[in-house]
């Protein structure tokens, strides 16, 4: 935010904007006490909320030592932010997600947007060139990786499990293509290479 704004110390991302806007709905609606999130909901195992929770607040106590010993703001913000999301998101799904209800729709979100953006990387990189006709260095980023992973380990453990009826069908479809744009550059097939093995 700082890059559209005069404030040095708005050294955020909009992606903290949504975290906190998410967070504060939520909030909300456990104040209210709506039924949206807890109609059906499977509880989440309470040991992994207590941990999400220290390791939260464990993040913010060292954030502000750092700053009461002169840390500076700007550069705290960058430094914290990647650690704090693992908890925040991970409490996000605790009250957000109803159960297994919702499991399947999120699949679905998750297969459709690592199918998308497999078909748009190797389109980018048929298509597009530079000035001098050379191909571009890359079209997907270590986020895309992990995006394909998923996608592909979804599509496969589906599969295995024999989850639906076109389990065969939509692994045949969805895996070659997941692949195919995975493998448009060597940082992209490197970064999905080492997370399908683990």
């Amino acid at each position: 935010m700082n890059a559209y704004t005069s404030f040095s110390a708005l050294s955020f991302s909009g992606m903290d904007v949504c975290l906190v806007t998410l967070l504060g709905i939520a909030f909300a609606r456990r104040a209210s006490q709506s039924k949206i999130d807890t109609a059906g909901h499977v509880q989440t195992p309470k040991p992994l909320v207590r941990l999400a929770l220290l390791s939260l607040g464990g993040t913010v106590l060292v954030w502000l030592g750092g700053l009461v010993r002169g840390g500076d703001f700007r550069w705290s913000l960058w430094q914290v932010d990647r650690v704090m999301y693992l908890p925040i998101i991970f409490l996000l799904f605790h009250m957000g997600l109803r159960g297994p209800k919702d499991h399947m729709a999120l699949g679905k979100l998750i297969l459709g947007a690592s199918l998308f953006r497999a078909m748009a990387a190797f389109i980018i990189v048929k298509t597009i060139h530079y000035e001098d006709g050379g191909r571009l260095v890359f079209a997907t980023s270590h986020h895309d990786s992990i995006l394909f992973a998923t996608g592909f380990v979804l599509v496969l453990s589906a599969y295995i499990e024999r989850v639906g009826e076109h389990s065969l069908r939509r692994a045949i479809l969805a895996l070659p293509v997941i692949a195919l744009g995975s493998g448009q550059t060597i940082a992209g097939w490197r970064g999905c290479r080492w997370r399908w093995c683990s």
